[in-house]
């Protein structure tokens, strides 16, 4: 096996010569936040009466405020320039993936979908790991690329694996705001038909 790293060039002078920042591709790393996020009242017309759709957007915005919601953290550090930040989040919140279904063979070129669905399911290969490193710290300013290495001999593949992120759940809704959605959203939401099923009953445990 062969290990991926993530080489940052002229951090110290980010300041200076990044200014302005020059992300990379949109496909490579970005999210849909920044295209669809906004205020959580963005869309709501000044004097207009707070209707369903407004709730919708601020139970949006609440949401991405949650420490599980990576992509949104992403796009805070990358505002940010937080490098080391990126690297944590990338090694803490994305889960590494087998290259292969034997193990890790090929691991410098294997890629299932991409960086930014590895950085929205918060999952992907070595490549993609390392790619959606490379794709945020372009984001930020920063110059990266991609080389291939030899792990230290005391590496454990199966210890990388076992570690998978531990996220926490926490919607910071005020009472104000669940008030205010409480009066323009349905009070009972009963499906009709019969009822769904849980898609994974024992929770992910294998």
């Amino acid at each position: 096996m062969r290990l991926l790293l993530v080489v940052t060039f002229s951090a110290a002078l980010a300041a200076c010569t990044c200014g302005g920042g020059s992300g990379g591709p949109g496909t490579d790393g970005g999210t849909d936040a920044g295209r669809d996020a906004g205020p959580a009242d963005a869309g709501q017309d000044a004097g207009a009466p707070f209707d369903e759709f407004d709730a919708w957007r601020e139970m949006r915005g609440v949401v991405r405020r949650s420490p599980d919601a990576v992509p949104a953290r992403a796009d805070a550090l990358v505002a940010a320039k937080d490098v080391e930040g990126l690297f944590t989040l990338v090694r803490d919140d994305v889960a590494l993936l087998p290259s292969t279904p034997q193990g890790f063979d090929s691991a410098n070129t294997q890629v299932r979908w991409g960086p930014r669905a590895t950085l929205r399911g918060q999952a992907g290969t070595p490549r993609e790991r390392a790619e959606l490193l490379k794709a945020l710290y372009l984001r930020a300013g920063f110059t990266a690329e991609v080389v291939v290495g030899v792990p230290v001999p005391s590496a454990s593949c199966a210890r990388l694996l076992a570690r998978g992120p531990q996220r926490a759940l926490d919607y910071p809704a005020t009472a104000e705001q669940t008030a205010r959605w409480a009066k323009v959203l349905p009070a009972d939401a009963t499906l009709k038909g019969p009822a769904p099923s849980a898609l994974d009953p024992d929770g992910g445990v294998r």
